[in-house]
């Protein structure tokens, strides 16, 4: 056999070997494997629920312990709870109650914004956020949060006093007022509420007053006259 012949023969085997390797269709999924895959799905499903079974148990041993005062193991089982549940945004918001009881603030606000990371929209969050926030001097942040607390529909008068404090702060007598008023109609023996009102009905007053007499020198004055000479009669002779 001739060698062009040869090498014909041996380029018609590869390419035949080439095109069966590239339209050999891949094989066929068995009922075995999405019988495993579906299994799995409902292993994972149930592992989900038993978690949240737990951290509910965790939850509510955390109650527990914090009605009682027993701070330390509340903060322990409240901790369970979100690592059993990390979207248990109940757990994070007390976790953040026990460490203002801890006198721990700083890690009470990171608290109180994981709760609102999985629930964005939770008042009770909010509200705590704002008001430690403003014991924290974080006034910025803090009426940020209150703000969003009172759009949410907030009942809680400690923060419509907080507002109007912060806005004594920011010079504007009239929102302090507002929210004042408002704290009182929540509340109406809130004595800080009450004193706050006063103060800032005081500061308006003045205000306004000041306002006034710095539009009587802006105003212009009337020209005097000068003063007439009086015309004494000339004595007779």
């Amino acid at each position: 056999m001739k060698s062009a012949e040869i090498k014909a023969i041996l380029i018609f085997f590869f390419l035949s070997m080439l095109l069966g390797c590239v339209t050999t269709p891949p094989p066929e999924k068995q009922p075995e494997d999405r019988l495993e895959r579906k299994d799995l799905r409902a292993i994972n499903k149930l592992a989900r629920e038993i978690a949240r079974e737990r951290s509910e148990d965790f939850f509510l041993t955390g109650m527990r312990e914090y009605n009682k005062g027993d701070f330390q193991d509340a903060y322990e089982a409240f901790s369970r709870a979100v690592v059993e549940d990390p979207k248990d945004y109940r757990s994070y918001f007390f976790l953040g109650q026990t460490h203002e009881q801890l006198r721990d603030p700083e890690k009470a606000v990171n608290d109180y914004k994981k709760a609102l990371e999985v629930r964005p929209h939770y008042l009770p969050a909010q509200e705590a956020l704002g008001l430690v926030n403003y014991k924290q001097k974080k006034f910025k942040e803090a009426e940020i949060n209150l703000r969003e607390a009172e759009k949410l529909g907030s009942k809680t008068a400690e923060v419509y006093y907080t507002l109007g404090e912060i806005e004594q702060r920011n010079d504007a007598c009239e929102k302090a007022i507002t929210a004042y008023e408002q704290a009182l109609r929540l509340n109406p023996d809130y004595v800080a509420a009450q004193n706050g009102l006063k103060v800032a009905q005081f500061t308006c007053r003045q205000k306004q007053h000041q306002q006034e007499q710095e539009k009587q020198i802006q105003q212009p004055q009337p020209a005097q006259q000068p003063p007439q000479k009086s015309l004494k009669p000339t004595p007779r002779r």
